[in-house]
């Protein structure tokens, strides 16, 4: 049996949630179960015994979390590109040189295209699609202002931008959220 499968067949854990009741982790596979696993319906008592008593091994209490740690659906939640398009949060240089990197080429064809030579159709989507395009851009460079320690508006100074890339953003929590390295 898989340690997944024995810890969804253990009777600390918590199949609403998904996490053990215990060690508030989801279920890993790594070779060895948990050394609190206990599997639910079987009678722990000596075999041949008619002792229809509760076992005698039972789980110490423990602390039971408020609410288990699920993945944080916050802007502060870890991975790159998540809620681009919110003002909220902290980014890395990374995420953030990425995405000027993406809007340089968005805006690459209407520079090598002649005027003459561009479709009216291309023209219309490429106009629509710019809008989301230059909020995404704005929003991750007010992130990283704040992964600076800066407010957003910091970005409308000219070259602060290309500077961003470069500039490490303050260690620890700061007022605008938790470090994005850690």
């Amino acid at each position: 049996m898989a340690i997944k499968d024995q810890c969804h067949a253990c009777v600390s854990f918590n199949a609403v949630s998904g996490y053990c009741s215990i060690n508030g982790q989801l279920p890993t596979i790594n070779g060895s179960s948990c050394e609190n696993y206990r599997k639910k319906g079987i009678n722990l008592t000596k075999a041949g015994s008619n002792n229809n008593s509760p076992s005698p091994i039972t789980p110490l209490p423990q602390p039971q979390p408020a609410t288990p740690n699920p993945p944080s659906s916050n802007s502060q939640s870890k991975g790159m590109f998540r809620h681009i398009f919110s003002f909220d949060g902290r980014i890395r240089r990374l995420e953030y040189g990425l995405t000027y990197l993406a809007y340089y080429f968005y805006c690459l064809p209407m520079d090598l295209i002649p005027e003459d030579d561009l479709s009216a159709g291309f023209a219309i989507v490429w106009l629509l699609l710019f809008i989301p395009v230059t909020w995404a851009l704005i929003a991750q460079g007010a992130k990283r202002c704040h992964d600076i320690g800066h407010s957003g508006w910091w970005q409308l100074i000219p070259f602060y931008g290309i500077w961003m890339i470069f500039k490490e953003g303050e260690s620890g929590p700061n007022q605008y959220g938790e470090n994005p390295k850690y």
